[in-house]
Protein backbone atom coordinates (compact mmCIF):
# COMPACT_ATOMS: atom_id res chain seq x y z
CA UNK A 1 0.00 0.00 0.00
CA UNK A 2 1.26 3.45 -0.88
CA UNK A 3 2.55 5.14 2.30
CA UNK A 4 0.80 8.42 1.47
CA UNK A 5 -2.56 6.72 0.92
CA UNK A 6 -2.17 4.70 4.10
CA UNK A 7 -1.26 7.81 6.07
CA UNK A 8 -4.37 9.61 4.76
CA UNK A 9 -6.58 6.65 5.70
CA UNK A 10 -5.08 6.43 9.17
CA UNK A 11 -5.44 10.15 9.66
CA UNK A 12 -9.07 10.07 8.58
CA UNK A 13 -9.80 7.13 10.88
CA UNK A 14 -8.26 8.82 13.88
CA UNK A 15 -9.92 12.17 13.22
CA UNK A 16 -13.28 10.47 12.74
CA UNK A 17 -12.92 8.66 16.07
CA UNK A 18 -11.78 11.86 17.78
CA UNK A 19 -14.63 13.81 16.18
CA UNK A 20 -17.19 11.28 17.36
CA UNK A 21 -15.86 11.44 20.90
CA UNK A 22 -15.92 15.25 20.85
CA UNK A 23 -19.47 15.22 19.47
CA UNK A 24 -20.64 12.85 22.21
CA UNK A 25 -18.97 15.04 24.84
CA UNK A 26 -20.78 18.09 23.46
CA UNK A 27 -24.08 16.19 23.46
CA UNK A 28 -23.41 15.18 27.05
CA UNK A 29 -23.00 18.84 28.01
CA UNK A 30 -26.15 19.95 26.21
CA UNK A 31 -28.13 17.14 27.81
CA UNK A 32 -27.43 18.78 31.20
CA UNK A 33 -28.26 22.35 30.24
CA UNK A 34 -31.92 22.18 31.19
CA UNK A 35 -30.81 21.59 34.79
CA UNK A 36 -28.95 24.86 35.22
CA UNK A 37 -29.92 27.49 37.77
CA UNK A 38 -33.11 27.07 39.79
CA UNK A 39 -34.24 24.30 37.43
CA UNK A 40 -31.79 21.96 39.17
CA UNK A 41 -34.09 21.89 42.20
CA UNK A 42 -37.21 20.97 40.21
CA UNK A 43 -37.29 17.22 40.72
CA UNK A 44 -39.99 16.65 38.11
CA UNK A 45 -38.10 18.60 35.45
CA UNK A 46 -34.76 17.05 36.34
CA UNK A 47 -36.06 13.48 36.24
CA UNK A 48 -38.18 14.05 33.12
CA UNK A 49 -35.19 15.23 31.07
CA UNK A 50 -32.59 13.11 32.94
CA UNK A 51 -30.40 16.19 33.14
CA UNK A 52 -29.14 15.58 36.68
CA UNK A 53 -25.37 15.61 37.11
CA UNK A 54 -23.01 15.48 40.06
CA UNK A 55 -21.11 18.51 38.78
CA UNK A 56 -23.92 20.92 39.57
CA UNK A 57 -24.90 18.95 42.67
CA UNK A 58 -21.41 19.53 44.06
CA UNK A 59 -21.52 23.21 43.09
CA UNK A 60 -24.74 23.78 44.99
CA UNK A 61 -24.23 21.28 47.79
CA UNK A 62 -20.61 21.90 48.75
CA UNK A 63 -20.46 25.69 48.69
CA UNK A 64 -18.11 25.95 45.72
CA UNK A 65 -19.36 29.48 45.03
CA UNK A 66 -17.58 30.54 48.23
CA UNK A 67 -14.24 29.56 46.63
CA UNK A 68 -12.93 28.07 49.85
CA UNK A 69 -9.63 26.13 49.83
CA UNK A 70 -10.09 22.39 49.22
CA UNK A 71 -10.80 20.27 52.30
CA UNK A 72 -11.00 23.30 54.54
CA UNK A 73 -14.41 22.24 55.87
CA UNK A 74 -15.43 19.11 57.69
CA UNK A 75 -18.21 16.62 58.40
CA UNK A 76 -21.38 17.52 60.28
CA UNK A 77 -22.30 14.36 62.19
CA UNK A 78 -25.70 15.78 63.19
CA UNK A 79 -26.96 16.37 59.65
CA UNK A 80 -24.74 13.75 57.99
CA UNK A 81 -23.47 16.28 55.43
CA UNK A 82 -20.18 17.88 54.46
CA UNK A 83 -19.65 21.51 55.31
CA UNK A 84 -18.53 24.01 52.61
CA UNK A 85 -14.94 23.56 51.54
CA UNK A 86 -14.97 19.75 51.44
CA UNK A 87 -16.07 17.32 48.74
CA UNK A 88 -16.61 13.57 49.01
CA UNK A 89 -13.89 12.59 46.54
CA UNK A 90 -10.16 11.81 46.83
CA UNK A 91 -7.82 14.76 47.04
CA UNK A 92 -6.76 15.09 43.41
CA UNK A 93 -10.41 15.20 42.35
CA UNK A 94 -10.94 17.77 45.08
CA UNK A 95 -8.08 19.87 43.72
CA UNK A 96 -9.44 19.63 40.19
CA UNK A 97 -12.91 20.66 41.37
CA UNK A 98 -11.53 23.53 43.41
CA UNK A 99 -9.33 24.77 40.55
CA UNK A 100 -12.15 24.76 38.01
CA UNK A 101 -14.60 26.32 40.46
CA UNK A 102 -12.12 29.16 41.06
CA UNK A 103 -12.92 30.49 37.56
CA UNK A 104 -16.70 30.15 37.89
CA UNK A 105 -19.31 32.45 39.39
CA UNK A 106 -22.35 30.28 38.67
CA UNK A 107 -23.28 26.66 38.23
CA UNK A 108 -23.57 26.98 34.45
CA UNK A 109 -20.07 28.47 34.12
CA UNK A 110 -18.73 25.70 36.35
CA UNK A 111 -20.53 23.13 34.20
CA UNK A 112 -19.11 24.62 31.00
CA UNK A 113 -15.52 24.72 32.26
CA UNK A 114 -15.72 21.22 33.69
CA UNK A 115 -17.40 19.79 30.59
CA UNK A 116 -14.75 21.24 28.28
CA UNK A 117 -11.92 19.75 30.32
CA UNK A 118 -13.64 16.38 30.67
CA UNK A 119 -14.37 16.38 26.93
CA UNK A 120 -10.69 16.96 26.20
CA UNK A 121 -9.82 14.09 28.54
CA UNK A 122 -12.26 11.85 26.65
CA UNK A 123 -10.64 12.82 23.33
CA UNK A 124 -7.15 12.14 24.71
CA UNK A 125 -8.36 8.72 25.85
CA UNK A 126 -9.63 8.03 22.33
CA UNK A 127 -6.26 8.87 20.81
CA UNK A 128 -4.41 6.60 23.24
CA UNK A 129 -6.82 3.70 22.77
CA UNK A 130 -6.68 4.05 18.98
CA UNK A 131 -2.90 3.75 19.02
CA UNK A 132 -3.08 0.56 21.06
CA UNK A 133 -6.13 -1.22 19.66
CA UNK A 134 -6.92 0.36 16.30
CA UNK A 135 -10.52 0.01 15.14
CA UNK A 136 -11.72 -1.38 18.46
CA UNK A 137 -11.50 2.18 19.74
CA UNK A 138 -15.08 2.56 18.49
CA UNK A 139 -16.23 0.57 21.50
CA UNK A 140 -15.13 3.64 23.45
CA UNK A 141 -15.55 6.51 21.00
CA UNK A 142 -19.12 5.60 20.01
CA UNK A 143 -20.30 4.26 23.36
CA UNK A 144 -23.67 5.74 24.45
CA UNK A 145 -22.16 6.09 27.92
CA UNK A 146 -20.04 9.02 26.69
CA UNK A 147 -23.23 10.98 26.00
CA UNK A 148 -24.77 10.03 29.31
CA UNK A 149 -21.80 10.44 31.62
CA UNK A 150 -18.97 12.60 30.21
CA UNK A 151 -20.53 15.70 31.81
CA UNK A 152 -21.99 13.76 34.72
CA UNK A 153 -19.09 13.27 37.12
CA UNK A 154 -15.29 13.40 36.99
CA UNK A 155 -14.71 9.72 36.14
CA UNK A 156 -13.19 10.44 32.72
CA UNK A 157 -10.07 11.72 34.48
CA UNK A 158 -9.03 8.45 36.21
CA UNK A 159 -10.00 6.58 33.04
CA UNK A 160 -7.50 8.69 31.10
CA UNK A 161 -4.80 8.05 33.70
CA UNK A 162 -5.40 4.29 33.57
CA UNK A 163 -5.34 4.15 29.78
CA UNK A 164 -2.18 6.26 29.69
CA UNK A 165 -0.55 3.80 32.09
CA UNK A 166 -1.63 0.85 29.94
CA UNK A 167 -0.25 2.58 26.86
CA UNK A 168 3.22 2.65 28.38
CA UNK A 169 3.31 -1.14 28.60
CA UNK A 170 1.00 -2.65 25.97
CA UNK A 171 2.18 -3.38 22.45
CA UNK A 172 5.85 -2.95 23.29
CA UNK A 173 8.83 -5.13 22.54
CA UNK A 174 10.40 -6.60 25.66
CA UNK A 175 13.50 -4.46 25.17
CA UNK A 176 11.35 -1.31 25.16
CA UNK A 177 9.78 -2.01 28.55
CA UNK A 178 12.28 -0.25 30.77
CA UNK A 179 12.13 0.34 34.50
CA UNK A 180 11.51 4.02 33.78
CA UNK A 181 8.47 3.16 31.68
CA UNK A 182 7.09 0.89 34.41
CA UNK A 183 7.65 3.53 37.08
CA UNK A 184 5.85 6.08 34.90
CA UNK A 185 2.91 3.68 34.62
CA UNK A 186 2.91 3.38 38.41
CA UNK A 187 2.85 7.16 38.76
CA UNK A 188 -0.10 7.44 36.37
CA UNK A 189 -2.03 4.78 38.26
CA UNK A 190 -1.24 6.63 41.47
CA UNK A 191 -2.63 9.84 39.97
CA UNK A 192 -5.71 7.90 38.89
CA UNK A 193 -6.06 6.60 42.43
CA UNK A 194 -5.83 10.16 43.71
CA UNK A 195 -8.78 11.04 41.48
CA UNK A 196 -10.96 7.97 42.09
CA UNK A 197 -9.55 5.08 44.08
CA UNK A 198 -10.17 2.22 41.66
CA UNK A 199 -7.01 2.61 39.44
CA UNK A 200 -4.96 1.56 42.46
CA UNK A 201 -6.37 -1.95 41.91
CA UNK A 202 -4.32 -2.14 38.70
CA UNK A 203 -0.97 -1.64 40.41
CA UNK A 204 -0.92 -5.13 41.91
CA UNK A 205 -1.44 -7.02 38.60
CA UNK A 206 1.29 -4.92 37.02
CA UNK A 207 3.69 -5.73 39.87
CA UNK A 208 2.86 -9.46 39.67
CA UNK A 209 3.49 -9.37 35.93
CA UNK A 210 6.86 -7.68 36.40
CA UNK A 211 7.92 -10.30 38.93
CA UNK A 212 6.63 -13.51 37.35
CA UNK A 213 5.85 -13.24 33.63
CA UNK A 214 8.38 -14.84 31.30
CA UNK A 215 7.18 -12.75 28.35
CA UNK A 216 8.88 -9.74 29.88
CA UNK A 217 12.14 -11.20 28.68
CA UNK A 218 15.28 -12.58 30.21
CA UNK A 219 15.57 -9.95 32.90
CA UNK A 220 17.50 -10.69 36.04
CA UNK A 221 15.63 -11.40 39.26
CA UNK A 222 17.29 -8.35 40.74
CA UNK A 223 15.97 -6.14 37.92
CA UNK A 224 12.46 -7.55 38.31
CA UNK A 225 12.39 -7.04 42.08
CA UNK A 226 13.76 -3.52 41.88
CA UNK A 227 11.37 -2.58 39.08
CA UNK A 228 8.38 -4.06 40.91
CA UNK A 229 9.23 -2.23 44.12
CA UNK A 230 9.84 1.01 42.24
CA UNK A 231 6.56 0.72 40.32
CA UNK A 232 4.56 0.01 43.46
CA UNK A 233 6.45 2.72 45.32
CA UNK A 234 5.75 5.26 42.58
CA UNK A 235 2.00 4.65 42.82
CA UNK A 236 2.07 4.68 46.61
CA UNK A 237 4.23 7.81 46.62
CA UNK A 238 1.70 9.74 44.55
CA UNK A 239 -1.07 8.71 46.94
CA UNK A 240 0.99 9.79 49.95
CA UNK A 241 2.04 13.11 48.43
CA UNK A 242 -1.53 13.92 47.39
CA UNK A 243 -2.97 13.19 50.83
CA UNK A 244 -0.43 14.00 53.54
CA UNK A 245 -0.43 17.81 53.00
CA UNK A 246 -4.20 17.92 53.51
CA UNK A 247 -3.92 15.65 56.53
CA UNK A 248 -1.41 18.03 58.06
CA UNK A 249 -3.26 21.25 57.27
CA UNK A 250 -6.74 20.08 58.25
CA UNK A 251 -7.04 16.43 59.21
CA UNK A 252 -10.73 16.84 59.99
CA UNK A 253 -11.46 18.19 56.52
CA UNK A 254 -9.42 15.43 54.87
CA UNK A 255 -11.11 12.70 56.93
CA UNK A 256 -14.57 14.11 56.26
CA UNK A 257 -14.67 12.74 52.72
CA UNK A 258 -14.07 9.21 53.99
CA UNK A 259 -16.56 9.64 56.82
CA UNK A 260 -19.22 10.76 54.38
CA UNK A 261 -18.66 7.80 52.06
CA UNK A 262 -18.48 5.27 54.90
CA UNK A 263 -21.86 6.21 56.38
CA UNK A 264 -23.70 6.47 53.07
CA UNK A 265 -26.71 4.21 53.30
CA UNK A 266 -27.25 1.41 50.80
CA UNK A 267 -30.46 2.46 49.11
CA UNK A 268 -32.04 2.70 45.67
CA UNK A 269 -29.58 5.40 44.59
CA UNK A 270 -26.53 3.17 45.16
CA UNK A 271 -27.80 0.87 42.36
CA UNK A 272 -25.73 -2.05 43.68
CA UNK A 273 -26.42 -5.75 44.13
CA UNK A 274 -27.00 -5.26 47.84
CA UNK A 275 -30.09 -3.09 47.69
CA UNK A 276 -31.63 -4.35 44.46
CA UNK A 277 -30.76 -7.96 45.17
CA UNK A 278 -31.96 -8.05 48.78
CA UNK A 279 -34.81 -5.50 48.62
CA UNK A 280 -37.57 -8.05 47.95
CA UNK A 281 -36.48 -10.21 50.89
CA UNK A 282 -35.39 -7.88 53.71
CA UNK A 283 -36.14 -4.46 55.14
CA UNK A 284 -33.23 -2.48 53.73
CA UNK A 285 -34.25 0.48 55.87
CA UNK A 286 -33.45 -1.42 59.07
CA UNK A 287 -30.29 -0.26 60.82
CA UNK A 288 -29.17 -3.83 61.50
CA UNK A 289 -29.77 -4.81 57.86
CA UNK A 290 -27.82 -1.77 56.70
CA UNK A 291 -24.92 -2.75 58.94
CA UNK A 292 -25.06 -6.32 57.64
CA UNK A 293 -25.09 -5.22 53.99
CA UNK A 294 -22.14 -2.86 54.49
CA UNK A 295 -20.17 -5.58 56.26
CA UNK A 296 -21.02 -8.11 53.54
CA UNK A 297 -19.99 -5.61 50.86
CA UNK A 298 -16.63 -4.98 52.49
CA UNK A 299 -15.90 -8.66 53.16
CA UNK A 300 -16.97 -9.90 49.72
CA UNK A 301 -14.99 -7.19 47.93
CA UNK A 302 -11.85 -7.85 49.97
CA UNK A 303 -12.08 -11.65 49.73
CA UNK A 304 -12.80 -11.51 46.00
CA UNK A 305 -9.80 -9.29 45.31
CA UNK A 306 -7.49 -11.38 47.50
CA UNK A 307 -8.66 -14.63 45.91
CA UNK A 308 -8.04 -13.39 42.37
CA UNK A 309 -4.60 -12.08 43.30
CA UNK A 310 -3.74 -15.40 44.97
CA UNK A 311 -4.79 -17.36 41.89
CA UNK A 312 -2.79 -15.01 39.65
CA UNK A 313 0.35 -15.41 41.77
CA UNK A 314 -0.02 -19.19 41.80
CA UNK A 315 -0.50 -19.24 38.03
CA UNK A 316 2.50 -16.98 37.56
CA UNK A 317 4.71 -19.22 39.68
CA UNK A 318 3.59 -22.40 37.93
CA UNK A 319 3.36 -21.24 34.30
CA UNK A 320 5.52 -18.08 34.33
CA UNK A 321 2.62 -16.24 32.71
CA UNK A 322 0.35 -13.48 34.05
CA UNK A 323 -2.42 -11.93 31.97
CA UNK A 324 -2.07 -8.70 33.85
CA UNK A 325 -4.50 -6.62 31.78
CA UNK A 326 -7.22 -9.27 32.07
CA UNK A 327 -6.43 -9.49 35.77
CA UNK A 328 -6.98 -5.74 36.08
CA UNK A 329 -10.38 -6.13 34.42
CA UNK A 330 -11.40 -9.02 36.70
CA UNK A 331 -10.45 -7.05 39.81
CA UNK A 332 -12.52 -4.14 38.54
CA UNK A 333 -15.51 -6.43 37.90
CA UNK A 334 -15.27 -7.75 41.47
CA UNK A 335 -15.20 -4.20 42.80
CA UNK A 336 -18.19 -3.17 40.68
CA UNK A 337 -20.12 -6.29 41.65
CA UNK A 338 -19.63 -6.22 45.41
CA UNK A 339 -19.04 -2.58 46.29
CA UNK A 340 -21.94 -0.97 48.13
CA UNK A 341 -22.21 1.75 45.47
CA UNK A 342 -22.40 1.18 41.72
CA UNK A 343 -23.07 4.64 40.32
CA UNK A 344 -24.28 4.79 36.70
CA UNK A 345 -21.10 6.43 35.37
CA UNK A 346 -18.94 3.53 36.55
CA UNK A 347 -19.46 1.96 33.14
CA UNK A 348 -16.78 4.41 31.96
CA UNK A 349 -14.27 2.46 34.05
CA UNK A 350 -14.98 -0.71 32.08
CA UNK A 351 -15.05 0.72 28.57
CA UNK A 352 -11.25 0.73 28.02
CA UNK A 353 -11.15 -2.99 28.77
CA UNK A 354 -13.82 -3.61 26.16
CA UNK A 355 -11.42 -1.97 23.72
CA UNK A 356 -8.14 -3.45 24.92
CA UNK A 357 -9.23 -7.05 25.52
CA UNK A 358 -10.49 -9.38 22.84
CA UNK A 359 -14.07 -9.54 24.17
CA UNK A 360 -16.79 -10.59 21.77
CA UNK A 361 -18.83 -7.62 20.71
CA UNK A 362 -22.14 -9.21 21.71
CA UNK A 363 -21.11 -9.12 25.37
CA UNK A 364 -20.12 -5.48 25.07
CA UNK A 365 -23.38 -4.51 23.39
CA UNK A 366 -25.34 -6.44 26.02
CA UNK A 367 -23.64 -4.40 28.73
CA UNK A 368 -24.46 -1.18 26.87
CA UNK A 369 -28.13 -2.22 26.72
CA UNK A 370 -28.18 -3.12 30.43
CA UNK A 371 -26.69 0.26 31.29
CA UNK A 372 -29.28 2.07 29.15
CA UNK A 373 -32.11 0.14 30.79
CA UNK A 374 -30.82 1.04 34.24
CA UNK A 375 -30.37 4.71 33.27
CA UNK A 376 -33.78 5.07 31.63
CA UNK A 377 -35.53 3.05 34.34
CA UNK A 378 -33.98 5.11 37.11
CA UNK A 379 -35.05 8.49 35.78
CA UNK A 380 -38.47 7.32 34.58
CA UNK A 381 -39.12 5.72 37.97
CA UNK A 382 -38.24 8.91 39.82
CA UNK A 383 -40.22 11.05 37.37
CA UNK A 384 -43.41 9.00 37.61
CA UNK A 385 -43.05 8.69 41.38
CA UNK A 386 -42.69 12.48 41.71
CA UNK A 387 -45.63 12.97 39.33
CA UNK A 388 -47.86 10.62 41.31
CA UNK A 389 -48.24 8.04 38.52
CA UNK A 390 -47.85 4.83 40.52
CA UNK A 391 -48.68 2.44 37.66
CA UNK A 392 -46.03 3.78 35.31
CA UNK A 393 -43.60 4.09 38.21
CA UNK A 394 -43.92 0.33 38.76
CA UNK A 395 -43.19 -0.32 35.07
CA UNK A 396 -40.14 1.94 35.20
CA UNK A 397 -38.93 0.18 38.35
CA UNK A 398 -39.19 -3.13 36.51
CA UNK A 399 -37.06 -1.74 33.67
CA UNK A 400 -34.53 -0.46 36.21
CA UNK A 401 -34.45 -3.80 38.02
CA UNK A 402 -33.93 -5.71 34.78
CA UNK A 403 -31.09 -3.39 33.77
CA UNK A 404 -29.31 -3.80 37.10
CA UNK A 405 -29.89 -7.59 37.12
CA UNK A 406 -28.49 -8.01 33.60
CA UNK A 407 -25.53 -5.84 34.50
CA UNK A 408 -24.83 -8.04 37.53
CA UNK A 409 -25.03 -11.23 35.45
CA UNK A 410 -22.69 -9.77 32.83
CA UNK A 411 -20.14 -8.78 35.46
CA UNK A 412 -20.10 -12.39 36.65
CA UNK A 413 -19.69 -13.59 33.06
CA UNK A 414 -16.82 -11.15 32.53
CA UNK A 415 -15.10 -12.50 35.64
CA UNK A 416 -15.20 -15.96 34.05
CA UNK A 417 -14.28 -15.16 30.45
CA UNK A 418 -11.81 -12.30 30.85
CA UNK A 419 -8.89 -14.38 32.18
CA UNK A 420 -9.04 -16.26 28.86
CA UNK A 421 -9.02 -13.11 26.76
CA UNK A 422 -5.79 -11.77 25.33
CA UNK A 423 -5.11 -8.11 24.63
CA UNK A 424 -6.39 -6.77 21.34
CA UNK A 425 -3.89 -6.87 18.51
CA UNK A 426 -1.25 -4.35 19.60
CA UNK A 427 0.33 -1.73 17.44
CA UNK A 428 -0.24 1.64 15.92
CA UNK A 429 -3.40 2.71 14.14
CA UNK A 430 -1.66 2.26 10.82
CA UNK A 431 -0.83 -1.38 11.56
CA UNK A 432 -4.38 -2.15 12.72
CA UNK A 433 -5.89 -0.60 9.60
CA UNK A 434 -3.42 -2.14 7.22
CA UNK A 435 -4.54 -5.65 8.04
CA UNK A 436 -7.63 -6.65 6.05
CA UNK A 437 -8.40 -9.36 8.59
CA UNK A 438 -8.63 -6.95 11.50
CA UNK A 439 -12.22 -6.81 12.65
CA UNK A 440 -14.11 -4.99 15.35
CA UNK A 441 -14.76 -8.23 17.16
CA UNK A 442 -13.10 -11.52 16.52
Amino acid sequence: MNMRVRSIRNSRFLWFAVGTTALFAVLSFFSKLSCTGDAFFDIIGVTRTACYNDIQAIWFGRGLALHLPPYSGGYDAVTGTLTPGTVEYPTLSGLFIWATAAFANSDIVFLIITSVLLGLAAVATTILLARIAGKRVWLWAAAPALILYTAYNWDILPVLCSVAAFTLVLGRENSDITAKRLISAGILLGVGGGLKLYPLLFVVPLVIWILLDADLGHRSRQWRVRSAIATFGAAAGVVVLSNVPFMIVNFTGWLAAFQFQSIRAIDASTMSIWYWGLRPFVDTGSESVQHGMMLASTVCTALGILAVIAVAVRSGLRRSHVSWLALCAVLLCIYLLFNKVHSPQYILWLLPFFVLLDIRIRWVLAYYVADLLAFIGWYRWNFYAASGNAERADIAMTVLTVGIAVRIVLLVIFMVILPRRSPSKPGQVSEALESPTHRLAE
